[in-house]
């Protein structure tokens, strides 16, 4: 058995709105490589890529991951 991948996509949503509120968010992608099996164990990770000022605040970005084991 396997899980969907937005599952691994929640996780991350998750992980990065107990760091910044949702509605300071102006886009959340995800890309799906791999299956996920049901009992694997997944680290969720993320790097800052660009920090750049705009007309609206600072801007972030992050490059989020989920790594299966």
């Amino acid at each position: 058995m396997f899980a969907q991948g937005l599952l691994a996509m929640a996780w991350l949503g998750r992980g990065r709105s107990e760091w910044v509120a949702q509605e300071q968010v102006r886009q959340f992608d995800a890309r799906f490589i791999s299956l996920t099996r049901i009992g694997d164990a997944l680290v969720c990770s993320g790097v800052v890529t660009a920090k750049t000022d705009d007309a609206h605040g600072r801007l972030v970005t992050v490059q989020l991951q989920v790594v299966d084991q």
